[in-house]
């Protein structure tokens, strides 16, 4: 059985930073509302997580997520290659332990993804806007299965805004809406 266990950032706040940035620390908070139009069902459910971007490049981050059949615990890794002109990308992998609640066992996910998203840095003032394409593959000891994402990605000073639509299957489809609340490190 297919266990759509979609958690991962569709790109993350890595997008808005320089090399020559100090380290950025970061708050996300992202809703989903996922369809399953085979099994005429629909739900709802929240993330939660905290990141860090090193040297404008090096994401790295924990997220939690509740469902209602399990919980989970995620870790990635966002490596951004930003050459010198618009279209830059990204190359991450992660690893989500989930929880579930009916039978207690546990699941151990893999994934990886690779993002195309365009540079809005130079444009005049704070209102900034990035479009993002993804592709995400995830496996498991029982599983495996990939995700197409479409996005943008607003940002307003420190406050990142990311609508998304995620294409899982012929019947499933994913809305997420991510809140990004970043600050640069002092020290």
């Amino acid at each position: 059985m297919l266990y759509i266990l979609y958690f991962s950032c569709l790109i993350s706040q890595g997008i808005y930073a320089d090399k020559k940035d100090p380290i950025i620390y970061s708050l996300n908070i992202k809703y989903n509302s996922e369809d399953n139009s085979i099994l005429n069902t629909s739900e709802d459910y929240w993330n939660v997580g905290l990141s860090s971007v090193l040297k404008g490049i090096n994401e790295y981050g924990l997220n939690y997520q509740k469902k209602k059949e399990y919980k989970s615990f995620e870790t990635f890794y966002n490596y951004y290659i930003k050459p010198d002109f618009y279209l830059k990308m990204s190359y991450g992998i992660s690893y989500m332990f989930i929880d579930k609640y009916d039978d207690g066992s546990n699941i151990n996910r893999y994934g990886t993804r690779l993002s195309f998203y365009g540079d809005n840095k130079n444009s005049k003032g704070d209102l900034k806007f990035y479009p993002i394409l993804s592709y995400e593959y995830f496996s498991d000891q029982d599983d495996s299965y990939d995700i197409l994402t479409l996005g943008l990605s607003v940002l307003f000073n420190d406050i990142g805004f990311e609508p998304s639509l995620s294409y899982i299957s012929e019947d499933i489809k994913e809305f997420s809406v991510k809140l990004y609340l970043w600050e640069f490190s002092t020290y």
